[in-house]
Parts: structure tokens; C-alpha cells; sequence
């Protein structure tokens, strides 16, 4: 088990709503953006003095442990990639792919010399329920129980990308989950540009 992870964070305006500064297992070790006003305002927000202007920079910097990506969707698959490639964990904003082509590089290069995963799934149930406000719970360190992005999940995103690569255990949201939320959505456009043409949202396995 480590004790901190060193995160570089790419991407500025998104990207500087997931208070990885905050977490006390982690550390913003390096931000990159292409533009120096977004470097700069990516560092104020971490309190991070080191600045690349490029994500292949930050890639070579052997200090870091971890990669979170929020660039344009397009570069997402890419990006996630090279970043895998330089041996980094990789934290990246959805979708994970423009195209199911690019969903099984990622997932290929993710999953090199590992057995593929599946989706799980359960019945639907209907029932009333209270939303509590979750972000304000010991679910989260204390240091990270803040309103974030999306009804305060920002920072539960967060907390469990650095506590499973701290406990060296799998993420509850890893590739499945990615895939998931990214394929019905490639999959529905492809059919709007068909005149609604039934098309097959292909299982993780078969990826």
C-alpha cells in the first residue's frame, strides 16, 4: 500500500472542479494545459507550481503516478492511451472513446495480459427514496466533503480513483463502467444517422 499519489491533472475548466489537493492521500504533482493563462489558472487552483504545456511532457515526468484527463472528448481515447502507455493510472473524463473502434484500443491497451471483464446487471426496482446529501458523510475524507460538480459527485469520483490505487485494489468505476455509459451512446447516434436502424450495443467481453 502507498501512502501518496502523485496526480498530474490535464485539462483546465472541468478539470479544476475534482479537488485532488484536498485529498490527504494525494498529491497534484504537475498540471498541463496548451494555453499558459489555463496552466496557470490549473496551478493556482491545485496550488501547483509545476506546468506543461503538453501531456506528452507531463507523461515523461517520472515523479507522477497519475494521470486525470478532462481535454476535449475527441482526444480522449488518445490521450488515455499514451497515458497507459507511460505506465500512469489514468483517471479520464467521459466518453471514453469517439467510436467502438477507439473503446477497444483503449480497452486493449488497458487490459493487456488481463482476462476481460463484463457488465453486471440487476432488475430494475421502482421505490421512494430521500436523496441525502452524500458529499456531507463520512463516505468521504473530511477535507473533501464540498458541493462539487454534478450534486457533489465530483469529489466521490475523486476519492475513489486515489484510494484504490493507495489500497492497490480495483476502482468501482473502472473501463466497464466506462464503456457502459460511452457504447449506448455511440451506438444511438450511429443509429440516428441510419433513420433509426436497430443496432447491437456490443457486451464488454466481446469488445
Amino acid at each position: 500500500m502507498r501512502n501518496i499519489v502523485n496526480i498530474g491533472i490535464v485539462g483546465a475548466g472541468f478539470g479544476a472542479s475534482f479537488y485532488f489537493h484536498l485529498h490527504p492521500a494525494c498529491r497534484v504533482e504537475a498540471v498541463s494545459a496548451c494555453f499558459e493563462e489555463e496552466r496557470h489558472y490549473l496551478g493556482n487552483t491545485y496550488k501547483c507550481r509545476k506546468q506543461y504545456a503538453s501531456l506528452e511532457e507531463l507523461l515523461k515526468d517520472p515523479a507522477i503516478d497519475a494521470v486525470a484527463l478532462f481535454t476535449p472528448a475527441p482526444l480522449h481515447a488518445e490521450h488515455t492511451i499514451a497515458a497507459l502507455n507511460a505506465g500512469k493510472h489514468v483517471l479520464c473524463a467521459v466518453p471514453l472513446g469517439m467510436s467502438i473502434e477507439e473503446c477497444q484500443m483503449v480497452k486493449q491497451t488497458a487490459e493487456r495480459g488481463a482476462d476481460d471483464g463484463g457488465f453486471i446487471t440487476a432488475a430494475t426496482v421502482a421505490e421512494q427514496y430521500d436523496q441525502p446529501e452524500w458529499w456531507q458523510t463520512a463516505l468521504l475524507p473530511e477535507p473533501l466533503r464540498i458541493d462539487s460538480g454534478h450534486g457533489g459527485s465530483h469529489t466521490f469520483l475523486t476519492h475513489e480513483f486515489i484510494d484504490a490505487i493507495v489500497n492497490n485494489r480495483k476502482p468501482r468505476i473502472g473501463i466497464e463502467e466506462a464503456m457502459a455509459y460511452t457504447l449506448p451512446g455511440i451506438l444511438a447516434h450511429a443509429s440516428a444517422m441510419r433513420n433509426g436502424e436497430t443496432l447491437k450495443i456490443p457486451a464488454y467481453g466481446m469488445l
